[in-house]
């Protein structure tokens, strides 16, 4: 037994000295995947949320409204914002001592939608009868496949590494703006109305639903056009042009590189750069664009406080003048990044600490991009991660990390089981768009991973 864990000790050693840099290595074949999930919103926290109890309200919810605006003002905020993303990929690695190579294949998806201000300022200090009210909202979506083949060689104290991707939008909404109307008149009655003009830019030829959606009296296995007939859900997906799906995927494909130099200046610290370079555009020549709208009205709100009923009515989301067509030319890339970072070991292998920081643009020179207002409208932004590994007998890792990552703040806290031909990695986080509530619990993030190799 002792033997066996002395070989065991030794290989790790081996394997860790001859790829020690910034992001080591445990072994010399690795095959494994990663999911990660999140969603997060800036506003509620466990703060402006709490229970109270007695005998006559056991749970009572209390949210202050009034705080939440004042906070909002004081912080510079536009509005609640919830964003959410998706991830997951499959790789295979092979580390050598000069040489690394593989294959990643990537899914992402990432959404952000948010409502104005003053809808708080509303709902917290009240409003004028008869004044209407204009609350920005607005979101934008995006959806990625890719396939990367990470190489690498090292050259005495130096290590590059070029990563060529071939990546698909699936699915792209680009950043839209709209507004919600409301209104509060002198006999208690209020009404709210939202109208939104919209486009959705994919890979699929949904042509073929021109005219056969003008009107939609369901979402079942049957939609009723405007001629009255029926159109069963066999006849509706033969409309769409799935035939043509290969070469519509092939003609959207874009390409990307990402190119690492990393160097030891000492035995204790490592530094580099990196940049995730676009070089070929994705092309969407498909889209879907109409007009989205929905309306809620109430009689009699101010009667309900003595008792009388109310009556009200909301109109479900329509969605209007839908237009499909498959000769669109809008230009899609992954964000581009560029910075540096550094790994710093005081100890020797069983603790790291690592720090990065650089810029990222969303969509950089695509259809959406404007260079000349991108730090306005959000589209520039920088972004950092500062952390540390702690690793035990080779077996247990602990990390700890805070990071500004795609406009989100997270604190992440993992950990691993490395038995050399399995390793298992977990992660939760505590995360938000705004800074301060990234550490209140206002958004989680959860991660899985799992390799197994030697």
């Amino acid at each position: 037994m002792k033997k066996l864990i002395g070989f065991l000790t030794f290989v790790s050693l081996a394997v860790s000295v001859a790829f020690a840099d910034i992001y080591n290595s445990s072994r010399y074949v690795e095959l494994g995947f990663d999911f990660d999930a999140g969603l997060n919103q800036n506003v509620f926290t466990m703060a402006d949320i709490f229970m109270t109890g007695n005998s006559d309200n056991p749970g009572l919810v209390v949210i202050d409204f009034t705080k939440i605006a004042d906070d909002m003002t004081k912080m510079n905020q536009k509005g609640l914002v919830i964003d959410g993303e998706l991830g997951m990929d499959g790789f295979l690695k092979l580390n050598f001592k000069r040489f690394q190579v593989g294959l990643v294949t990537n899914f992402s998806s990432s959404g952000n939608f948010f409502v104005g201000k003053d809808l708080f300022t509303i709902l917290g200090k009240g409003n004028e009868i008869g004044k209407e009210y204009e609350i920005s909202e607005g979101g934008y979506f995006e959806s990625f496949v890719s396939t990367s083949l990470p190489i690498g060689i090292r050259i005495g104290r130096f290590k590059i590494t070029a990563t060529p991707t071939a990546f698909i939008p699936i699915v792209y909404i680009p950043e839209t703006t709209s507004s919600v109307k409301f209104t509060a008149k002198n006999n208690g009655a209020i009404s709210a109305e939202a109208n939104a003009n919209f486009t959705a830019y994919g890979i699929f030829d949904l042509t073929g639903l021109n005219g056969v959606m003008d009107e939609i009296s369901s979402l079942t296995s049957t939609t009723e056009i405007s001629t009255g007939s029926t159109l069963s859900y066999t006849e509706l997906m033969s409309n769409l042009q799935m035939e043509n799906m290969l070469s519509d995927v092939l003609n959207s494909m874009g390409f990307d590189v990402n190119l690492a130099a990393e160097m030891a200046l000492f035995s204790a610290l490592d530094v580099g750069a990196y940049a995730n370079v676009p070089i070929v555009p994705a092309k969407l020549h498909n889209s879907v664009s109409g007009n989205a709208s929905w309306a809620f009205s109430m009689d009699g709100v101010l009667n309900s406080l003595g008792g009388e009923t109310t009556s009200s009515t909301f109109e479900q989301p329509t969605f209007s003048g839908l237009v499909f067509s498959n000769s669109e030319n809008y230009t899609v890339n992954r964000p581009f990044r560029f910075g540096a970072e550094a790994a710093f070991r005081p100890f020797g292998k069983w603790l790291t600490v690592r720090g990065k920081g650089g810029v990222a643009m969303r969509n950089p020179f695509g259809a959406d991009f404007n260079i000349t207002n991108s730090i306005n409208t959000s589209s520039m932004y920088p972004e950092y991660k500062v952390g540390a590994d702690l690793r035990l007998l080779y077996v247990f890792n602990f990390s700890l990390s805070h990071e500004y990552t795609d406009k989100v703040f997270v604190n992440r806290l993992g950990l691993g089981l490395n038995f050399r031909v399995l390793e298992l990695d977990f992660a939760l986080a505590t995360s938000s768009t705004n800074f301060v509530r990234s550490f209140q619990v206002s958004g989680l993030q959860a991660a899985l991973g799992m390799r197994i190799g030697f």
